[in-house]
């Protein structure tokens, strides 16, 4: 089997099509006289090959399309192009069956066109033949909806479930309008019980134009020989006696005359129809006479033998269309089939429907609404396909009925239901409730530990919390006293500080001190330098004193005053030789202080340097001390901080605990609501 949707339903249905092709032509070619077959039958097979062509082209337009949008989709699912393909897939039986019934009608309507005009009398084709054909053609055309449709829909059924599954499992909704059931039925019923008595009506009317054609050939061979026999003694010669005779017999409409066997009528005058004047040149069918028909022109023709070598020729007319009878007959049947396939169409599908619909409307009860104990169960009145599908339908709400009161008992909390029932829910059930028991049981075993060791925690959370609390006092003490410290190691280093800063300025003053002190010595070293060229200036003053008194008391009384000066002079310079005296202890003693007092300055410029060390390390230990009292702050704040967390933790710790204990309590007593079978031991 092809897996191409198109080559699969074309192989399918091309013996179908080839079968009623060539039945059907048969049946419409019947009524003509077998020697015409040949041509008829060549027009309608020919035909129906481009019928056959048209329906294969068709196959595949009308289902190619769908048959690749699944094809793709399958790939990547896309939700235009799987509901565009389900749309197209959903009336592809329909459209193809309207291209059927549309190429048999062109068929057969063509081909009795071909038969009538192109050459009217090759095949002997009535015109009362579109009658049978029209009736032909209705009953294909109906015959078609209840044949094609459910074929094509069967065909493409697996292609339908495949588009359906990749929707479904892509996630994609297929839109799709309301179709009903019955609607379909009563068509399909409908064109069935119409399509078979059209066909035997058509049928029936070529049996009934058969039927008038032999009669009134029967009546007109009679006729024939009637006529000859009334020839019999007249001369061939005499036209006027043969025409009187033919003037005689010439009666309803028919025309009666003499011919000799060439075809050639004698009296009276007369040009027959080509296929008559033909069937003049054969040779007689039986020594008595024969006959034959012009359906074409409504006419039959009867010869017989007057021994005189004439033929008694008799041509009438006969109707083109049908008796009065079988028209009554066809009026009567058409008021029935048309009353009575409707109405059988519809009292049928309301029979298959309503079942039907009693179970559609119990589903949309059950699961709309929800109400099993509501629901009625469906009236089972036959044993056919829907009554079993009733009864089984009412088995299962039952079995949804006894899940119903077991999902409600288990709601209840009673896990000792018994669910009597085969089948995968029953024994899924029965699984699920033995499997909740034990699950309950487990939870029950649970909530009693959980409770225990709720109480556990509660208990050693209340002890660890008592001593956060203690360690978290302690710890603020701690810190307190480290704030404390560090403050003071702030001060003392401040402090340390200050010292540093005067060592370093004492220091600094000494240096100083030293260098003034030096120059104080410098100063009187020259000081005494001074002094004496001071003393050797106030020895010679002396001795220039001494020198002039001498010269003045030698002078005499003219040196008198000159010896003053010089007495002045002496005792300046003694005076000054005193004063030097004087000043050069005091330089002495200037000396001396400045030699003790640079000592005394170096060993103070001594100190202040260890001083300033000593500051210095006291001033880098403080810092020290002070930036490892902070550290040490920090780290007892952060402890005091995580010892207050771990307060808070505990506290939660503990609520947490004694809300686990609550609910293991409410746990508990969940759990003794339901009723477990005790386990065998």
């Amino acid at each position: 089997m092809p897996k191409s949707l198109v080559n699969r339903i074309r192989l399918i249905y091309l013996p179908i099509d080839l079968v009623f092709g060539i039945v059907i032509p048969l049946a419409v070619v019947n009524g003509i006289e077998p020697a015409d077959w040949t041509w008829a039958l060549l027009v309608f097979y020919l035909l129906g090959i481009g019928r056959t062509l048209g329906n294969m082209i068709m196959i595949g337009r009308i289902f190619g399309p769908p048959a690749h949008w699944a094809s793709v989709a399958a790939a990547r699912p896309d939700g235009r192009e799987l509901r565009d393909a389900d749309e197209a897939l959903r009336n592809s039986p329909r459209r193809f069956t309207l291209v059927v019934m549309s190429l048999w009608a062109i068929q057969l309507i063509a081909g009795m066109l071909v038969l009538l005009f192109v050459d009217r009398y090759h095949a002997g084709i009535a015109v009362r033949s579109l009658v049978t054909v029209a009736f032909m053609i209705i009953a294909i055309v109906l015959g078609s909806i209840p044949f094609t449709t459910p074929l094509m829909s069967l065909l493409t059924h697996t292609t339908a479930r495949r588009l359906c599954a990749i929707a479904h499992g892509a996630g994609l909704p297929l839109q799709r309008e309301r179709a009903s059931l019955k609607a379909k039925l009563i068509v399909l019923i409908a064109s069935t019980g119409l399509a078979g008595p059209l066909w035997m009506a058509s049928t029936g009317y070529s049996a009934d134009s058969a039927r008038v054609i032999a009669d009134a050939r029967a009546l007109r061979i009679a006729d024939a020989a009637d006529l000859a026999r009334q020839a019999a003694d007249v001369d061939p010669a005499n036209t006027e006696v043969l025409t009187r005779l033919a003037s005689q017999a010439s009666v309803r409409g028919a025309v009666a005359g003499f011919a000799r066997p060439g075809g050639d009528f004698v009296a009276p005058h007369y040009e027959p129809a080509p296929p008559i004047e033909h069937w003049l040149h054969i040779p007689l069918a039986a020594p008595g006479g024969d006959s034959a028909s012009n359906p074409r022109d409504a006419q039959v023709a009867a010869r017989a033998p007057t021994g005189k070598g004439l033929y008694a020729v008799v041509v009438a007319p006969i109707s083109d269309w049908a008796t009065s009878s079988m028209a009554t007959m066809l009026v009567f049947f058409f008021i029935v089939i048309i009353l009575w396939a409707p109405a059988c169409a519809y009292f049928l599908a309301r029979d298959v429907v309503e079942p039907l619909d009693d179970i559609t409307k119990t589903i949309i009860q059950v699961t709309e609404i929800g109400k099993l104990d509501e629901v009625a169960a469906i009236t089972v009145t036959q044993n056919d396909e829907i009554g079993i599908l009733a009864a089984r339908f009412n088995d299962l709400i039952d079995t949804l009925r006894d899940l119903s009161g077991a999902a409600g008992a288990l709601a209840k909390g009673d896990l000792e239901i018994k669910l009597e029932g085969e089948g995968d829910v029953a024994t899924a059930f029965r699984v699920m409730i033995n499997s909740l028991g034990r699950i309950v049981r487990q939870i029950h075993e649970t909530s009693v530990l959980l409770a225990a060791a709720a109480t556990e925690i509660y208990a050693a959370s209340q002890e660890q919390e008592a001593a956060a609390a203690s360690q978290s006092t302690a710890m603020v003490e701690i810190r307190q006293t480290m704030e404390s410290l560090f403050e003071a190691a702030a001060h003392v280093s401040e402090s340390v500080r200050g010292v540093l800063s005067n060592a370093e300025r004492t220091l600094e003053t000494t240096d100083r001190m030293v260098i003034r002190i030096g120059d104080l010595t410098t100063h009187a070293g020259r000081i005494g330098e001074i002094l004496e060229t001071i003393r050797d200036i106030s020895d010679r003053s002396d001795l220039l004193a001494l020198n002039g008194a001498l010269e003045a008391s030698r002078a005499g009384e003219a040196g008198r005053g000159f010896g003053l000066v010089a007495g002045e002079m002496r005792r300046l310079a003694e005076r000054v030789l005193s004063s030097v005296h004087d000043v050069r202890s005091l330089v002495g003693d200037i000396r001396a202080s400045g030699s003790s007092t640079m000592m005394a300055t170096e060993d103070s410029k001594k100190l202040a340097a260890s001083t300033t060390d000593a500051a210095r390390q006291i001033t880098l230990v403080t810092q020290q001390q002070r930036s490892g009292t902070e550290q040490v702050l920090q780290s007892v704040r952060e402890i005091a901080e995580t010892l207050t967390q771990s307060v808070a933790a505990m506290a939660q710790t503990r609520a947490s605990a004694e809300q686990l204990k609550s609910q293991a309590d409410k746990l508990a007593s969940l759990v003794q609501a339901f009723r477990i079978e005790t386990p065998p031991t």
